[in-house]
């Protein structure tokens, strides 16, 4: 399980999320994640942090999302790097949905 949000809520419920031996990585955790340690003792869980992903784990992060995620309909706004300004005005209104930058 890849965690990225940074939300003390969804960081939470991602431990929740993993299975028996089930393995959590949380990039960028903005933060607080508390649990009872009781709870995932028999689940024999690993939970992870960092700030990034080695460029071999970026590349096999890409390509599982590539190969499993409808990429296309995850966005609402798709933005030209030459649409910066424009881009970044929108989503300082915080009235869009998900938006990624096209290269």
């Amino acid at each position: 399980m890849l965690e990225t949000s940074g939300a003390t809520r969804a960081a939470t419920s991602s431990l929740g999320s993993l299975a028996k031996w089930g393995k959590a990585v949380m990039i960028g955790l903005g933060g607080s994640v508390q649990f009872e340690p009781n709870t995932y003792l028999r689940k024999q869980i690993t939970v992870m942090t960092s700030w990034s992903m080695s460029v071999v784990h970026q590349a096999e992060c890409a390509e599982f999302i590539a190969r499993h995620l409808p990429i296309d309909e995850l966005f609402t706004h798709q933005w030209s790097l030459d649409q910066a300004a424009e881009a970044y005005a929108e989503f300082d209104r915080q009235t869009s949905g998900r938006a990624a930058f096209l290269f």
